[in-house]
């Protein structure tokens, strides 16, 4: 997704300087993955079964209490223990001690992580695989307006719809792909901006961020669909001058996407109610009301039911009354749908953002940061005992 401001001044910045693009989902479509079952009981005595939901989408709170409502058995409270890495810190520490939530929200690329510690249920026994094909096979696109060192699930996006691959799995080991000519292709461009200060380098979600939104010092955004809600809630004042509009391609000819982050509900071995958690991890996304409660509150759902609604297809005010969700549906159907996450995602994305943090500061270039990221991944992965080649 591209969102474009109207002044007319950066429109033509717009035009002169267009940034590549990426790809993306945000709320997902089934609930839960992993591997192993719950040795504890799925039945209650006496009151309703009390399950605890780590989750940082805003809103979620009132996606839960709709689901207390009409579930009278099951009584679900959430908590935002932090978004992203702080809340998997959290959770990899409460794995260790058998004390982890229920259930929680977790992202599509940190999903091998997981599944590793063995931690996580196969919720296809509990009824999953009846709402499969209740969503897509894949949600969105994203890309963005300035270059953000620490944020390196962009990054990979960029290197997703350039035909990139970071891991593949051949035979019994992994492969770690990391500076393929493809990352070596984006790397270079945008290197080749911060070279001649074409682009602004800072962090992205943070006051200053959201000041040049406001301000217009942000000529555009590439974005998610999630990108929508961030724009609303933290730049007001610009409402009605940005437009959605399709992605630039590395390649001339192509009509292409890539994914960055998206995320999903898990739930845990350890929880006493395997049963009702899948229950909930299940409704969570496969409920329409509540699904566009997530659209109204800033997210993006994946529910096919959701995604055909008035609410989701009507003019966006925001927007100049641009029916968005037509730009996003398009975007939706030309995502790589085989690309791979590994198993050490935390790992990768800390060491890039460390090496980009570098190049941004002029310490060595962003090539030089991919090239030293794949000798680090494959040296971490096999302290971990896997087996690696590269």
């Amino acid at each position: 997704m591209q969102l474009l401001s109207s002044f007319p001044w950066m429109r033509r910045f717009v035009s002169t300087f267009a940034f590549l693009a990426a790809a993306l989902v945000l709320m997902t479509p089934l609930a839960a993955c992993g591997g192993g079952s719950s040795s504890g009981s799925s039945t209650s005595s006496g009151g309703p079964v009390n399950l605890t939901y780590w989750s940082w989408i805003g809103g979620m709170d009132k996606q839960v209490a709709l689901f207390n409502q009409t579930h009278p058995n099951i009584h679900v409270t959430v908590q935002n223990v932090g978004a992203g890495p702080i809340e998997y810190n959290k959770l990899f520490t409460a794995i260790k001690a058998n004390n982890e939530p229920d259930v929680a929200e977790v992202e599509f690329q940190t999903l091998p992580q997981f599944e590793t510690t063995g931690s996580l249920v196969d919720v296809s026994q509990y009824g999953a695989n009846s709402v499969k094909d209740q969503f897509p096979a894949w949600m969105w696109n994203q890309v963005i307006g300035h270059f953000n060192p620490r944020q390196p699930g962009q990054f990979v996006g960029y290197i997703w719809q350039n035909g990139g691959n970071l891991f593949s799995v051949s035979g019994q080991s992994w492969k770690v792909s990391i500076n393929t000519p493809q990352a070596l292709q984006v790397a270079s461009y945008w290197q080749g901006l911060m070279d001649k200060k074409l682009v602004k380098v800072e962090p992205d979600f943070t006051n200053g961020w959201f000041n040049d939104l406001q301000t217009g010092t942000l000529a555009s955004w590439f974005s998610g669909a999630w990108g929508n809600g961030i724009l609303k809630q933290n730049a007001p004042q610009t409402a009605g001058k940005w437009r959605v509009a399709p992605l630039p391609q590395w390649q001339a000819g192509q009509n292409v996407s890539g994914n960055w982050g998206g995320s999903t509900t898990v739930v845990f071995k350890d929880t006493k109610h395997p049963q009702e958690a899948s229950t909930f991890a299940q409704w969570i996304s496969a409920n329409q009301q509540s699904a566009l409660m997530e659209f109204t509150t800033g997210a993006y759902p994946a529910l096919l039911s959701a995604l055909s609604s008035s609410t989701m297809n009507g003019p966006q005010p925001f927007f100049g009354n641009q029916v968005i969700n037509e730009v996003f549906s398009a975007s939706s159907q030309h995502v790589n749908v085989n690309f791979q996450w590994g198993p050490s995602m935390e790992q990768v994305y800390n060491d890039m953002g460390d090496q980009f943090a570098n190049a941004a500061n002029g310490h060595g270039t962003l090539s030089d940061g991919l090239n030293a990221v794949q000798q680090s991944t494959i040296t971490y992965l096999q302290k971990q005992g896997f087996s690696v080649t590269s």
